[in-house]
């Protein structure tokens, strides 16, 4: 499958991607395997990001500034 975005569509996804990660996890008191595979997509649609820009690494929120909302640092 392929999708085509713009840039500024794609800093919306990464946006949507931020906020779906914080309601998941926002009130979580221990792991849940069943947020696994939602983390391995992250990681997968945030890896274009970084790949995009010469980078190839694991991030999590907070650190790399990304125009808009979200802020992300390599692991």
């Amino acid at each position: 499958m392929k999708i085509d975005l713009t840039q500024r569509e794609y800093e919306r996804l990464l946006d949507m991607l931020y906020i779906a990660e914080w309601v998941m996890n926002a009130c979580k008191v221990e792991d849940d395997p069943r947020t696994e595979a939602y983390k391995e997509l992250e990681q997968k649609i945030f890896g274009i990001f970084f790949k995009s820009k010469g980078k190839s690494q694991r991030v999590q929120s907070s650190g790399f500034t990304v125009p808009g909302l979200v802020t992300l640092r390599a692991l």
